[in-house]
């Protein structure tokens, strides 16, 4: 049993470019983990997370979208509970973002560690990859602007409080998978100046090779 408690997984996924996927799933405490997630409460997330993709701030092209966000019950092992099963919702339209700067390779991903009052240790800080970001970011020097972190930083906590506040999800929550799990309430968000990779967001694009003789 890798959890601490049973709870409901937010997993938000969508298109980039209409060939490769990108999806973050995100863990929320919630008292009424052992029933059936609703449609209503999962239709509930949509105006929060459209708030979110289409800031300005957050600085998502207008290339890639969300089209699909999922809740789920969760049991001890992460898995769904007899009898109980995930409810889906289908933005519709999709949710583009609003940047018209081109984007980021699809492997390039930006990181925001979820913080808890544990300083150290398993279980400590979890971690979301957000899809790729609009090209303006890419740095002269190989690090993001301080201010533009935070701006990104600050519509990404706009969208946990919404959620947070949500009866059908929860709280934001880093569950540890160590013995009976460390469950620590998430209480704030770091990012760094420098981009990460997520390779598996790379695996559709059709390659084509240009070739030239000597």
């Amino acid at each position: 049993m890798p959890y601490g408690q049973g709870h409901r997984l937010l997993t938000i996924s969508g298109s980039l470019w209409g060939v490769e996927r990108w999806t973050i799933g995100m863990r929320f405490a919630n008292a009424n983990n052992a029933t059936q997630p609703t449609q209503a409460e999962v239709d509930a997330t949509e105006a929060p997370i459209r708030t979110w993709f289409t800031a300005v701030n957050s600085q998502f092209p207008n290339v890639h979208s969300v089209d699909e966000i999922k809740l789920a019950p969760q049991d001890l092992d992460g898995h769904y509970p007899p009898g109980l099963d995930s409810v889906v919702k289908v933005p519709s339209p999709a949710i583009f973002g609003q940047s018209v700067a081109g984007s980021t390779w699809p492997q390039i991903a930006y990181v925001v560690s979820l913080t808890t009052a544990l300083p150290r240790g398993k279980g400590h800080i979890g971690r979301v990859y957000l899809p790729p970001l609009h090209a303006g970011i890419i740095p002269n020097a190989g690090r993001r602007a301080a201010a533009d972190v935070d701006l990104q930083l600050a519509t990404f906590r706009t969208l946990i409080l919404a959620l947070n506040g949500l009866s059908g999800v929860g709280t934001l929550t880093v569950f540890g998978k160590t013995g009976a799990g460390t469950t620590q309430t998430v209480t704030g968000f770091r990012g760094g100046l420098v981009m990460d990779t997520q390779r598996r967001r790379r695996r559709s694009l059709q390659e084509s090779y240009r070739t030239l003789a000597l």
